[in-house]
C-alpha cells in the first residue's frame, strides 16, 4: 500500500546521511541514549508551508536532538569510532534554559512560529524564531530595503532572502528526493485516512450485528 511504501522510506530513514541512519539504524529507533529525534520528526508544519520550512532549514531537518550535551559528545565519540559517517546533534537543555530566538513583537509580519508546532516548543523559536511568511518576493524584497525588523523572509515556494540580502530560490528540478517534511505529512494522512476507514468498517459491521440480531428476534417471534 502506499502507507506500507511511505513508512518504509522513513523506517529506512530516506534522504538522510550516513551519520543520521546509523544513529537511528535499527527499526528507525535511536540507537543511542538521549537521542530525542531528528528536527524534521519532531515539528510539525502546517499544511501549505513545508516547502517554506524546508527551504529555510535545509540540512538543519537532519540535525539529531539530544537531551544533554554529554549525549552528543557520546554520540559523535561512536560515530567516530564505529566510521559511521558524521551528524550535527542539537542538545534541548540549553535550549530550554532561554536560549533561543525569540519573534521581535510586530503586527506587520506573520511569524512562521506561529504555523509550526514541536513537541519542545524551544526548537522551533530557536531555530524559526526569526522567520516571517511573505506571499511573494516582491513583498520579501519591499519588506527588507524597509530595514525596521532584522528578519529572514520566506514565501510558501521556498525563496529565501535573509537579512544580510543573500537570497535563495529558483527550480530545484524533479530530480531531488521528497522533501522529509512532505513524506512526513503524507505519512500522516494516510495514517489519519486508514484510522478513518477502520472506524467506517467497526461502525458499519456494528450495524449490520445489529440489524443480524433484530432479524433473528423478528423470526423468533415468528416461529413462535
Amino acid at each position: 500500500s502506499s502507507r506500507d511504501a511511505v513508512r518504509e522510506l522513513e523506517v529506512a530513514r530516506e534522504g538522510y546521511g550516513a551519520g543520521v541512519r546509523a544513529v537511528f539504524a535499527e527499526g528507525g529507533g535511536p540507537t543511542l541514549n538521549g537521542v530525542v529525534g531528528t528536527v524534521a520528526d519532531l515539528i510539525e508544519v502546517e499544511p501549505g508551508l513545508e516547502q517554506a520550512v524546508e527551504a529555510v532549514l535545509g540540512e538543519r531537518l537532519q540535525w539529531v536532538v539530544v537531551e544533554q550535551f554529554e549525549h552528543a559528545r557520546a554520540a559523535v565519540s561512536w560515530l567516530r569510532e564505529h566510521g559511521n559517517g558524521a551528524a550535527t546533534f542539537l542538545p534541548l537543555e540549553k535550549l530550554q534554559n532561554g536560549h533561543s530566538s525569540e519573534s521581535v513583537a510586530t503586527d506587520d509580519l506573520t511569524w512562521i512560529v506561529d504555523h509550526v508546532t514541536a513537541r519542545a516548543p524551544s526548537l522551533v523559536r530557536y531555530l524559526l524564531g526569526q522567520v516571517a511568511i511573505v506571499e511573494d518576493l516582491d513583498q520579501a524584497e519591499a519588506r527588507w530595503r524597509r530595514n525596521g525588523v532584522v528578519a529572514t523572509y520566506v514565501t510558501p515556494s521556498g525563496e529565501v532572502l535573509s537579512p544580510t540580502g543573500r537570497l535563495r530560490g529558483g527550480s530545484e528540478g524533479a530530480t531531488l528526493p521528497q522533501s522529509l517534511l512532505t513524506r512526513k505529512r503524507q505519512l500522516r494522512d494516510l495514517e489519519d485516512e486508514v484510522r478513518r476507514l477502520t472506524e467506517t468498517v467497526d461502525g458499519e459491521q456494528g450495524t449490520v450485528a445489529t440489524l443480524a440480531a433484530e432479524v433473528g428476534a423478528l423470526r423468533a417471534r415468528l416461529g413462535d
